[in-house]
């Protein structure tokens, strides 16, 4: 149990109404009345069940005095936040702390002779560390992946089961990359001679940024010649494919199923949502968002939020797509036979 005083002291708020013991947090239509949970929606105040649990914390463009009033009436304890996800993330943390493993190498894991590795790892079951790489200080790298030659994988990055880095990748500090995914094979590089696709060899590598965390099932393709970049803080969602020779900026976003075909460059702090693709060989600029499904297939300026096939400004994308719905009925009046 932690009271929910520990809790304000925690997100360093007070709170509004009696202490008590929480057991836990949860979903605010699900919780009991020792659970705590977290108000961020409006839609949520609606729902009959929230009011069992006892301790709630409120984002704070929701709390006005008629809220208040109902809490109170409620017997309803209280913190109000204006940072409500940091709120959560912080108390998540003290609800559920992060898996600390112990130092360890694992008597089944293979590490060649010249891989470097620092006390502090810890290295599970059949692990595979190819030769001349270097591993850093506290990196946890899960069951069955496998590290190439020339790896190099910075301080306190986590690799989740059945990963795999090519040779000479690099990956920063404080890392994450999540189960299935594929770092640095060989980008779709052919060319046509005689009727048949030759390929292209990539010997480029992938270099992965310090604070990146990579979902599962991501593919990073390694350079061509040069290298495939995933700049600081950026964050890639479940089966997104990178393609050879993309540079990606610091502090982006790319959701589900998106794909960045070779040698396009996104900028810094742009969101891209799922099942977007991008063309090859073109600039998305910072501050971009690009909407779901869409495709991109020219550069895009600074600060732009585009949607749709192909991707131009949101605002017109949504016109067009209401003209093209009063086509069926535009048509029929016209086939109306005029009144005699």
């Amino acid at each position: 149990m932690i009271s929910f005083s520990q809790i304000a002291v925690e997100i360093n708020l007070n709170i509004v109404g009696r202490d008590i013991s929480i057991s836990n947090i949860s979903d605010p239509v699900k919780a009991l009345e020792n659970e705590a949970v977290f108000i961020i929606q409006k839609k949520t105040l609606y729902h009959k069940n929230i009011i069992r649990s006892k301790a709630w914390i409120i984002n704070k463009a929701l709390f006005n005095p008629d809220l208040s009033q109902f809490l109170e009436n409620s017997q309803i304890s209280y913190i109000v936040s204006d940072d409500i996800y940091d709120a959560l993330s912080k108390v998540i943390r003290l609800f559920y702390p992060s898996m600390q493993l112990k130092p360890l190498i694992h008597s089944s894991a293979v590490i060649d002779e010249f891989a470097d590795c620092e006390k502090t790892v810890h290295i599970g079951p059949h692990v595979t560390i190819g030769a001349y790489s270097h591993i850093g200080s506290r990196v946890t790298i899960m069951a069955n992946s496998f590290i190439g030659n020339h790896v190099q994988i910075g301080d306190h990055t986590i690799i989740y089961p059945n990963v795999t880095i090519y040779d000479n990748s690099w990956i920063g500090k404080n890392v994450i990359i999540h189960a299935g995914t594929v770092v640095g094979s060989d980008g779709f590089g052919y060319y046509k001679q005689n009727d048949r696709h030759q390929k292209i060899p990539h010997v480029g590598k992938v270099v992965i940024e310090d604070d990146v965390e990579i979902g599962s099932n991501c593919t990073i393709d390694r350079g061509t010649l040069g290298e495939t970049r995933i700049m600081r803080g950026s964050k890639l969602d479940n089966l997104v494919q990178i393609a050879h020779n993309v540079i990606i900026g610091k502090n982006t976003l790319i959701a589900a199923q998106s794909g960045i075909a070779g040698s396009t460059t996104i900028g810094d702090c742009v969101t891209i949502a799922g099942q977007v693709g991008i063309v090859g060989h073109i600039t998305v600029g910072n501050n971009v968002t690009i909407g779901a499904q869409s495709g991109v297939i020219s550069s895009i300026g600074n600060g732009e939020t585009v949607s749709g096939y192909p991707a131009q400004n949101h605002a017109e994308s949504l016109r067009k797509e209401a003209y093209i719905r009063k086509i069926p009925d535009i048509l029929r009046k016209l086939k109306q036979k005029p009144d005699k």
